[in-house]
């Protein structure tokens, strides 16, 4: 949530066009823009894994229940 927040503030001040062009900000935009993109992979991972554990959940179900 937090980081989609910020990603929308640094699109807006790029799109307003106000920020100066100094070395020191543009390189903790880019910063911020590389934890994000590290940020939204590792939330990604962290869903695959909870749907692979939901269908082997699930496959399990049907396995105890067959063995009914």
């Amino acid at each position: 949530m937090l980081w989609s927040y910020y990603d929308q503030t640094i699109s807006a001040i790029f799109m307003q066009g106000t920020i100066a062009k100094s070395n020191i900000f543009f390189r903790s935009t880019l910063e911020t823009a590389n934890a994000t993109i590290f940020i939204k992979f590792t939330f990604y991972i962290i869903k695959l894994m909870y749907f692979l554990v939901i269908i082997a959940t699930i496959i399990q179900i049907i396995a105890d229940l067959q063995s009914l």
